[in-house]
């Protein structure tokens, strides 16, 4: 259904925006594509200092609500785009605090967002004072006995217990998230109840749901970058056992590397397959977008989840890709033609999937057409945008709109 507005509204969406390396970023450009029309005024406020231009939006850099010369209480709708990150999302907080807003969440687990852009080192006063205030002076010394070990944050025993998000947006007017489990999440908490979850859709660039014939070699991809939670070394692993019974294989990297996974590819046992492994660095989007295109699987694993929805396997669903997921959070919400990994065996059942596609041309035929047909019924951006604006416009009372 979409969304009738007898007069003209503005929106203000705060969010992280391109070129700023946040998949969130590219999702908000997206959605805000999908919210341009004669009946509505987009303006989007960011912290990026030289936004991507798109038509038809108003640009805002977030000084100017100190300088006052942005008013976001005239605004008829505000949505917040919330997630961990603390340079693109930390100063949202001070926003949810002070205006009646929708906060779309995208990541359950915000204890980097409210550690700051320093991080613990030049922030724990203020991050122990979060939680302190939150769940309460114990809750905050548990926290500070772990991280003064050099814990770190996603092995915390007790971090999806006290995930940050839950006193963050139990002062927004309405939250928007993109699965059941960041809602549970929510609700279990006791102090957000006004949930509503929205499918996570992304507007494909112009010719994004061809579908690429498949060429002799089959060809895989990550994409989004290598972190230590996105287990790019167990795919390496696996794809060097592999590479001894099936050897028609490539790998794409697509993304930024992280400093603490800046050595990955230097592990001895995964020399011999080196020359089939392509790294690409961060690609501008379309280029990002064919490149994807091209592959026949995507490998998205994540261990430990921070509660987050991927808007790459999204786009690879979108596409009609084979896509290869860890079986934890939303990704275990994702039909049946998404395949899961479990995390206490990831090794051995990413080797043994793998090699069961990589050799069946007929089996990853089914799986895309699977995965085109749902993506076309349940992914449609328009409908989900419409979706979206509705709630944050109006509210709640009427939710028949909401898949």
């Amino acid at each position: 259904m979409g969304v009738t507005l007898n007069v003209r509204k503005k929106i203000a969406l705060v969010t992280p925006w391109p070129p700023q390396a946040s998949g969130i970023a590219d999702y908000a450009y997206d959605l805000a594509s999908c919210m341009i029309g004669p009946a509505l005024d987009v303006h989007v406020v960011t912290n990026e200092g030289a936004p991507v231009h798109l038509a038809g939006v108003t640009m805002h850099h977030v000084d100017e609500l100190a300088a006052g010369t942005l008013n976001l209480a005239a605004f008829d709708g505000i949505l917040v785009q919330l997630g961990n990150h603390p340079k693109f999302h930390g100063y949202m907080l001070e926003i949810i605090r002070d205006f009646r807003c929708t906060v779309e969440l995208h990541d359950v687990l915000l204890h980097h967002c409210l550690m700051g852009e320093g991080g613990l080192a030049a922030n724990a006063d203020q991050y122990y004072g979060w939680l302190a205030d939150a769940y309460g002076r114990g809750v905050s010394d548990q926290f500070r006995q772990f991280l003064g070990g050099n814990g770190d944050i996603l092995k915390c025993p007790i971090a999806t217990q006290y995930p940050g998000s839950d006193f963050i947006t139990s002062r927004a007017s309405h939250v928007i998230v993109h699965s059941n489990h960041a809602k549970s999440v929510l609700v279990a908490s006791g102090r957000v109840s006004d949930v509503t979850v929205v499918n996570l859709g992304q507007r494909l660039c112009d010719g994004g749901d061809e579908i690429m014939p498949e060429q002799e070699r089959v060809r895989i991809g990550i994409f989004g970058g290598v972190q230590k939670n996105r287990q790019v070394d167990a795919t390496l692993a696996a794809l060097a056992k592999i590479d001894r019974q099936f050897s028609n294989w490539s790998l794409d990297i697509v993304g930024a590397v992280d400093a603490d996974c800046a050595h990955f590819m230097e592990a001895e046992h995964i020399q011999g397959i080196r020359e089939k492994v392509t790294l690409h660095g961060r690609l501008p989007l379309e280029q990002f977008q064919r490149t994807m295109q091209e592959c026949d699987i995507v490998v998205s694993l994540r261990n430990p989840t921070m509660g987050e929805t991927s808007a790459i396997v999204i786009r690879a669903m979108q596409m009609g890709l084979v896509s290869v997921v860890s079986d934890v959070g939303w990704y275990s919400e994702l039909p049946g033609c998404v395949l899961k990994i479990d995390n206490a065996n990831v090794l051995r059942d990413l080797e043994r999937l793998l090699l069961a596609l990589l050799g069946d041309r007929s089996l990853r035929a089914f799986l895309r057409r699977k995965t085109a047909d749902y993506a076309a019924q349940r992914l449609d951006p328009r409908v989900l945008t419409d979706d979206i604006l509705y709630l944050t416009l109006y509210g709640s009372e009427d939710e028949s709109c909401v898949n």
